[in-house]
């Protein structure tokens, strides 16, 4: 369920990105752009209005673990959901960057419309690879180098949008990005409902998209702003150290996990960083 949620958010945004700036500079295209949306949503609503309810099954009986061993998973998912979510903040604050001020970066570049949505399906594709990865994989549970690994990636994504003016570097900057908020984004959900009974899942969740919609707010009104008043290039300056001092957010977080957690028993103590028991 989890990946299909990520996957379908991902193709929309993709498919409107990527037609948008094929349609643009194109005589009317604006128009039958909107068009295209108005029919999607629809589309949508109807589909829904004809699929009949999923039926309940009281009955089920799930399957028993051991108490001692979900008591300890779930103990290691609030913490671990603590850094996701402090990580997601930088992350949908880059998102915004990128979807309301690098297009004003895009213009001032001489980057075209088709261009510049080229580059925007290359981030979602690549955002939706990691999802894949991470679905079929479980290296990644429970290690804090993940999030540090994405976050460094993503510091050197928004380098080269600082730092470059070719086409096709602002091209690799662009789609190297997903890097960060492909992965957090990912592992943010994932602890959440890890970490909280079925009973309080819906909580988590609206933490975790309230932090998207913070984050999605400050980048726009927050990124206007400093690229009005700095230069275009200056906000992703601010998401550098944004991103940096995030991540050293959550290596504090972790510090206070395995503290905490010092005089548990050896099985459940806290992974490290590379993910050993320690």
């Amino acid at each position: 369920m989890l990946l299909r949620f990520c996957l379908a958010w991902n193709l929309g945004i993709m498919l409107g990105q990527g037609s948008g700036g094929f349609l643009f500079p194109r005589p009317h295209g604006p128009v039958i752009a909107y068009l295209l949306c108005s029919a999607s949503m629809l589309a949508v609503a109807l589909l829904a209005w004809r699929m009949k309810p999923a039926p309940r099954d009281g009955g089920a009986v799930r399957a028993q673990t051991s108490v001692t061993n979900a008591v300890t998973d779930r103990r290691a998912a609030r913490w671990f959901a603590a850094m996701g979510w402090t990580g997601l903040f930088g992350c949908t604050f880059t998102l915004a960057l990128l979807m309301f001020v690098f297009p004003k970066l895009a213009v001032s570049l001489g980057i075209s419309s088709q261009w510049h949505g080229l580059m925007l399906v290359g981030h979602r594709l690549l955002s939706m690879g990691i999802y894949f990865v991470l679905h079929a994989t479980q290296f990644w549970r429970y290690r804090l180098t993940t999030s540090l690994a994405a976050h460094a990636f993503g510091i050197g994504a928004l380098a080269l949008l600082v730092l470059c003016k070719s086409t096709p570097l602002i091209f690799i900057g662009v789609v190297a990005t997903a890097l960060l908020p492909g992965t957090v984004y990912y592992l943010g959900i994932f602890y959440g409902a890890n970490a909280f009974s079925d009973q309080r899942k819906g909580w988590a969740g609206s933490i975790h998209e309230t932090i998207i919609a913070i984050g999605v707010c400050a980048g726009a009104l927050l990124g206007g702003y400093i690229g009005d008043r700095f230069g275009v290039r200056a906000p992703f300056i601010v998401a550098i150290w944004l991103v940096f001092l995030l991540a050293l957010v959550q290596l504090l977080i972790y510090a206070i996990y395995r503290r905490k957690t010092a005089g548990l028993p050896a099985g459940d103590k806290p992974a490290s960083p590379t993910g050993n028991r320690r």
